[in-house]
């Protein structure tokens, strides 16, 4: 879609962008996060992507982006219960 509407060199760049803004915000959530909720967010992100685009909604919206969003809530609540273990 990117391609679409801008140059490629344009494209380049935003993709590149976009690609480093995602990498940023999972590399903070794996150094703050317990190998427990990280392999939870990565098991439910999977999920998620794969039934996204096998029920056509990849068409709509690309599948990483709830995939993705999904990953970093369950990845969130997993850290609040296994915190609380800890304690």
């Amino acid at each position: 879609m990117i391609a679409a509407i801008f140059n490629p060199w344009l494209d380049g760049i935003l993709l590149a962008a976009i690609l480093s803004a995602i990498m940023s915000t999972i590399d903070s959530q794996l150094l703050v996060s317990s190998l427990t909720s990280i392999f939870a967010g990565m098991i439910v992100g999977t999920i998620t992507l794969i039934i996204w685009k096998e029920s056509g909604l990849g068409a709509t919206l690309y599948e990483i982006v709830p995939g993705f969003m999904i990953n970093v809530i369950v990845i969130m609540m997993a850290n609040k219960i296994y915190q609380r273990d800890i304690k």
